[in-house]
């Protein structure tokens, strides 16, 4: 049988079409998959190398407040006046400058051998902390106080403005004892600050960790309370 020469030119033409077709297709396939691939290897490690610039900034920031933390322990410790019981005043002074300064904290405090306690409470950590404390957006600070009477233990709230004027008073019995607490019984047994694992605070029922010291040459201890969710609102703001 003879095929003719014109069927015979159709049929190489329509060869050479499907193959130029077939390895262009195949050109074109294998390009964007390596492009694929190479573009998904480049976001990868974009992604790790802004992973790893964050994550060190957020341990540079975290040391640093570890630092700022550690001096302001170790200069109250260093203040002999806070483990005299009378002073209260002049402590109250003292804790407003240290959480004025120091945003970050919840609460300055001082628990004593006898059982007695001072704390200053900073109200404008967060909303929760106002509604968990009972306070009004006109209350700038919390006093808590905890001693022994004829009528048992009992913890005293005072609830003052930005003056430092009283709002209110109220008082509660309690089984408070801060001798048996893990911050002062740490900080009695270990030289130099005491640092708390994480936990949840009691009054607000949010995790947080304890900073805390004996002051030196006394049976008293001072300590600050800072919230998880306060440290993670700094790191944000930071825009780490």
């Amino acid at each position: 049988m003879i095929i003719g020469r014109g069927k015979m030119h159709t049929t190489i033409r329509l060869t050479v079409v499907t193959v130029f077709l077939l390895a262009t297709m195949l050109t074109a396939g294998l390009a964007i998959g390596l492009q694929y691939y190479f573009s998904q290897s480049m976001a990868k490690q974009a992604a790790a190398d802004l992973y790893t610039t964050a994550s060190g900034s957020i341990a540079a920031e975290l040391r640093n407040i570890g630092i700022i933390n550690a001096n302001v322990i170790d200069l109250l410790a260093d203040n002999p006046s806070l483990s005299e019981r009378d002073a209260e005043d002049t402590h109250l002074e003292t804790f407003i400058r240290v959480l004025e300064k120091n945003p970050l904290y919840y609460g300055v405090y001082l628990g004593h051998s006898d059982g007695s306690f001072f704390e200053v409470i900073n109200l404008d950590t967060s909303d929760q902390a106002r509604r968990a404390l009972r306070a009004l957006p006109s209350d700038r600070w919390l006093v808590v106080t905890v001693d022994s009477g004829a009528e048992g233990r009992k913890r005293h709230f005072r609830y003052l403005d930005e003056n430092l004027a009283i709002r209110v008073e109220r008082s509660e019995p309690t089984e408070f004892e801060v001798t048996n607490r893990p911050w002062f019984t740490g900080a009695m047994t270990t030289d130099g600050a005491y640092r708390s694992a994480p936990y949840l605070f009691a009054q607000l029922g949010v995790p947080g960790r304890t900073l805390s010291r004996r002051i030196n040459h006394s049976d008293s201890v001072v300590a600050v309370d800072m919230t998880l969710s306060s440290i993670s609102e700094l790191l944000r703001t930071h825009k780490l």
